[in-house]
Formats: C-alpha cells, structure tokens, sequence
C-alpha cells in the first residue's frame, strides 16, 4: 500500500532512485570503499521493495538507468579519454537510435507499442490516465492563462472532477493526479505557470546536459540519468510538479551542481626561493 509514503506508486519510484543513486556510488571509484559496499547493499533491496509495488513503468526506468550506469562505467569512461571520441561516440548512438525509430515506424501495421504496453501490464489509456487528460484539456481550454489556481480541479463541487471519481469507482471528493506533471501545472496554473515550469526544466536540462559533457564522470553521469529519467516520468506521473519531494529536488539538482564548474581550489601552498644571481 505504499508503506510511508502515499501510495504505493510513490514508494516505487522513490525505490528507483535509490537504485540509481546506490548504483552510481557503487560504480564511483572515487568513493570510499565502505560506502561503495553499503550502496551496493540497498540495490537489491530497493529492486525488491520495487518489485513488491506492482509499478511497472518505474521499474522500466529503474532497468534502463541502471543499463545507461553500467555503460558509462564500460564504455563512457574508456571513450571520453581519447581526443574527439565522445562527439564520434555520441552521433554513432544518436545513429543507431534514428535507424531503429525509421525501421519501427516503416513497419506496416506494426503493434510494437501496444505489444510493449502489455508487456509492462499496461494499456493504450495508460490505465485511465487518457479520460484524465481529456478532461484536462477541456478544463485548460475553459482556463487558458492563470488556470484554476492550486488543488482547484479536485475541488468536491467540480463536476468534472467528481465524475472521473466516480466512474473509477473512488470515494467523492478523492484528490487525485493527473498522472502528468505538464497537465498538472497547465491546469492549475494556466499558460503563464506552464511557461515557467518549461522554462526551469529547461534551464535544470540544458545545465546538467553540459555539466555531463564538460565532466562525464560517474556522479554527473548519475544526475544526468536521474534528470532523463524524471522528465520523461513527467508526461506519465505528477511527482515534478510538487513543492518539496525527492523528484523535484533530483530533477534540479543536477543545474545547481554546475555552478560549480570551474570554481577555483585550493591546491596547496608554493614555496617560493628568492635568487640573488
């Protein structure tokens, strides 16, 4: 049911990133070998805790951050040693990456995303979420600029609102999520909160993008794998539109962490010799 936190699609995510977190530890030679053996340790438990809630898309993102981890420590980290290979290496990726999305889409009644969707216990209404997203798209429509102001669509005298409860067969008056922190701040907030909120994700993404570029070593590996995997979360899940959670503070953590390329240090003292001749 979720244990301490609200529900148990919290507590999967939050279990996925404490596997990113472990992991990146784990694999950071830099760090001291007691810690590396204590992060190591929560892995598993965290995969299991995981497993235990049933969140499907969580685990997804678990897998793949885990993968993306594990390569920089194989492949990045030898690459980005050798002059112009991580521009070569990264165009190759990007390569491969448009090749597969062209063969996919050229596919003739091709079911690979349906097929997918099964595979992770899922369906083509996202379980719901589209009558959601419809129905926040009537309400933005109905609010453009300034929304509905904060918590105002879940309000119990909103018909909309109380009609999704009921014909998901929840109490009346359930505040719920619109399982997409964009439609979340669209909604409440209207064009102008939606701007700013694009505009602080773009600013958290193209810093920690060039933090990874500058120093592609493991813990900025690490933020920038955290940063992917909670923006891409925000088109399924409302976590990065709150005020004071782990999604937020790692969707940001990685823009604050580049004010310190740089930064001077302090390396030691000269000792300086005076010379007569």
């Amino acid at each position: 049911e979720g244990g301490p936190y609200a529900q148990k699609n919290s507590l999967a995510f939050h279990m996925m990133l404490v596997i990113l977190t472990s992991l990146g530890t784990f694999l950071n030679d830099e760090e001291p070998f007691p810690l590396r053996v204590i992060a190591i340790a929560f892995v598993p438990v965290a995969f299991l805790f995981q497993f235990l809630a049933d969140s499907a898309t969580s685990l997804v993102f678990a897998v793949g951050g885990s993968a993306v981890l594990i390569g920089v420590k194989l492949v990045w980290t030898g690459v980005s040693t050798v002059r112009h290979m991580r521009t070569t290496f990264l165009a190759f990726i990007a390569a491969v990456a448009l090749v597969i999305t062209l063969v996919v889409l050229s596919i003739p009644n091709n079911s690979i995303v349906d097929d997918f969707l099964s595979l992770v216990g899922k369906d083509s209404t996202f379980t719901g979420r589209t009558a959601i997203w419809n129905a926040a798209e009537r309400v933005s429509a109905e609010h453009p600029w300034f929304g509905v102001g904060v918590e105002g669509f879940w309000n119990p005298m909103t018909g909309i609102a109380q009609t999704l409860n009921e014909n998901d067969s929840k109490p009346f008056g359930t505040k719920l999520s619109f399982h997409s922190a964009f439609w979340e701040t669209r909604v409440h907030f209207g064009w102008v909160g939606f701007g700013l909120f694009l505009l602080a994700i773009g600013w958290a993404g193209l810093r920690t993008a060039n933090l990874w570029l500058r120093n592609g070593n493991l813990v900025n590996s690490t933020l920038l794998v955290m940063f992917v995997v909670i923006f891409i979360s925000c088109f399924t899940e409302s976590y990065a539109s709150g005020t004071s959670n782990m999604m937020v503070y790692f969707l940001y953590f990685g823009g604050l962490a580049a004010f310190g390329i740089g930064e001077r240090k302090f390396a030691g003292v000269a000792r300086l010799v005076e010379r007569t001749d």
